[in-house]
């Protein structure tokens, strides 16, 4: 629950601040300094590659980013209630206006989240309904990453054998499954028994009240009984979810092959899968660092040469996560002359009287 403006639990000295800030460069540099710097030590020897590269297979890595972006405003889209949806160009800016916003600032969700739902709300779409959208697409696209994960981990469970570590991957993200397919059968054949869970679980919550939590998981499941009735609408959820992950990945195995020959697909899926998980953990802004780190990790134990795992990874990275910024302000400021002029605000101010 956003709180509202001056509202403070009890006084936060400059000190705490301050403190809270140090330890999080702290953190950036210890993953900087252990996880980052290592990957990249041979990236010397790896510009030799720089000469041979395809720009073809870049040019077609950057479209399938585009692509990955155009297919998590197309899921935005297909969970919003028809009535007074916006257009799919508006939609995309508003993503991308958050997407940008969410690689600035370390555990950039929230606030992105917050301007995510400030735009769509001036774009005169009712809040619960906003909420009730970003609840099934994060859902949606959570569960999608999942499978594509426990796909890498299938695949290389043969080449990997029993070792402990493919053992313990493959439950959590059998786990993750279930646990998220429980929830959904949850909220659609027992709605009030999980708004109560939420009531009651949200006196554990700081700023949380309890009738808020049960009113956003009572239209979730709402709205999740909607989409189950209606299987056209459901299908659609699914492709541009799964559409959103798998351009993304795809871009990722061009960027590869941009640099040489590409490895099997056991390696990538599990490394992007992992890496996607690796990046929802609140350290750095958009998981920098870490995925780059994780990814180079899994592809080089996977047969992939380490400079080509640099190269592509890094390339990837330069489409994936800093492309978004300078497309996030261009959005932003074609909003700020369209859905957010004066006027918008005025009627949607109205509207949601």
């Amino acid at each position: 629950m956003a709180v509202p403006a001056g509202h403070v639990d009890g006084p936060v000295p400059g000190r705490a601040v301050w403190l809270r800030r140090g330890g999080l460069l702290l953190v950036m540099a210890l993953v900087v300094e252990y996880a980052v710097l290592p990957q990249l030590a041979g990236a010397r020897s790896a510009l030799a590659l720089l000469s041979s590269v395809s720009p073809g297979y870049l040019a077609a890595g950057i479209v399938l980013e585009l692509g990955s972006l155009g297919a998590y405003s197309a899921l935005t889209r297909a969970v919003l209630p028809a009535a007074g949806r916006p257009s799919l160009w508006t939609l995309l800016r508003v993503d991308l206006s958050a997407l940008g916003l969410s690689h600035l600032v370390p555990g950039g969700g929230a606030t992105s989240n917050g301007l995510r739902y400030r735009l769509l709300t001036v774009a005169g779409l009712a809040p619960a309904d906003v909420v009730t959208a970003a609840a099934l697409q994060t859902a949606g696209a959570a569960a999608m990453l999942a499978v594509v994960f426990t796909a890498g981990v299938a695949l290389a469970l043969p080449g990997g054998g029993d070792t402990p570590a493919f053992l313990v991957v493959d439950g959590v993200a059998v786990t993750v499954l279930v646990l998220a397919a429980v929830c959904v059968v949850g909220l659609v054949r027992r709605p009030a028994v999980v708004v109560g869970w939420a009531r009651r679980g949200a006196h554990v919550v700081p700023r949380l009240e309890p009738a808020t939590a049960a009113r956003v998981v009572g239209r979730l499941a709402e709205r999740l009984t909607a989409l189950g009735a209606d299987r056209a609408v459901l299908r659609r959820a699914l492709g541009w979810a799964s559409a959103n992950w798998l351009l993304d990945a795809a871009a990722l195995w061009v960027f590869l092959r941009a640099f040489g020959p590409a490895e099997g697909l056991e390696g990538l899926l599990l490394g992007y899968g992992l890496a996607g998980l690796v990046a929802l953990l609140p350290l750095t802004p958009g998981g920098l660092g870490t995925v780059e780190a994780t990814l180079i990790s899994v592809l080089v134990g996977f047969g992939t040469p380490h400079a080509h795992a640099v190269l592509g990874v890094i390339t990837w990275r330069l489409a994936e996560f800093w492309l978004p910024i300078p497309l996030a302000a261009l959005a932003y400021l074609s909003l700020r002359t369209g859905v957010l002029r004066p006027g918008a605000l005025n009627q949607a101010a109205r509207r949601r009287r």
